[in-house]
């Protein structure tokens, strides 16, 4: 190789790729202005919790990716290899830049119920919510917004939810004379727990309420346009405890 390359040549200028605020130049919004349709939603978080010592290390790190992908932004519609489909451009999905939270570091409660608020903007707008941190300490507030286990063990699980959908642990176990005497079921197979989360499905399931069976005890309730405010226990912080004191409770009980 001869001559003396350019060195202000990049990948993105080779490509056509101009400069870009955005995260590979997609269109701005906010995080409750979503536009309808929007399959995934970016948000840079530049800090929850910081540690004392050393503060907030990494507050440019959501502006430092967008640097670094800028040069894509001309890219989209271009194959990625391995998955076999364009990087951000197949069909029927949209995705938006919510730009970066105002975190203050040294007032972190603010910084996390911000956090909570502005990814609950983007759930409830049914996106998908896509960080960039940020210090160890956002995705803490991040999985906050999801309002309790079962949405994160659903996405784990591949079940959907929809932005009006609520999911609920659906936890087999066993009571004996009223008491719980084993919040697993005798760690119950998942043979057999299909077979009983089939039987439930048929029993008590609708167009709105669908139970998915999960692995051994542990099963899932998805109710669309489901009631808020059920108040309900984990099974395994009542063991040999009478039950009835214990059941959900709430709207529609």
């Amino acid at each position: 190789m001869t001559g003396n390359p350019d060195k202000g040549s990049t990948i993105g200028a080779m490509f056509g790729a101009a400069a870009a605020e955005t995260f590979m130049g997609l269109p701005s919004a906010g995080t409750h202005t979503l536009p309808k349709g929007t399959g995934a939603a970016i948000l840079g978080v530049p800090s929850a919790t910081p540690y004392p010592s050393v503060g907030a290390y990494c507050a440019l790190a959501p502006q430092a990716i967008r640097n670094a992908m800028a040069g894509y932004a001309a890219n989209l519609e271009h194959p990625d290899f391995d998955h076999g489909e364009p990087m951000l451009g197949f069909t029927g999905f949209s995705a938006v830049d919510c730009g970066d939270l105002d975190c203050d570091p040294d007032d972190p409660t603010t910084a996390r119920a911000k956090i909570r608020a502005a990814t609950r903007g983007i759930l409830n707008a049914g996106a998908v919510p896509l960080i960039l941190g940020g210090d160890d300490s956002v995705p803490i507030p991040v999985l906050a917004a999801y309002t309790g286990r079962a949405p994160i063990e659903a996405a784990g699980a591949n079940i959907p939810l929809a932005a009006d959908a609520m999911a609920w642990r659906c936890n087999l176990v066993t009571v004996t004379d009223g008491k719980m005497a084993d919040y697993s079921a005798g760690h119950i197979s998942t043979e057999e727990a299909r077979e009983l989360m089939a039987a439930i499905q048929e029993a008590l399931g609708s167009q709105d309420r669908t139970f998915h069976a999960g692995i051994s005890y542990r099963h899932l309730l998805v109710w669309t346009q489901g009631p808020e405010g059920i108040k309900t226990q984990p099974p395994h912080d009542i063991a040999d405890q009478p039950v009835e004191a214990h059941l959900p409770s709430g709207e529609a009980q």
